[in-house]
């Protein structure tokens, strides 16, 4: 169960950061 809710915030925290990442490029290119 525990290894589960890693995974998840794991996934979580990735698409956090990928998320980021877009913000950061739409807001340079506008």
């Amino acid at each position: 169960m525990g290894n589960e809710l890693r995974n998840r915030s794991i996934l979580m925290v990735s698409y956090l950061a990928i998320l980021a990442t877009v913000i950061e490029i739409v807001s340079r290119n506008v």
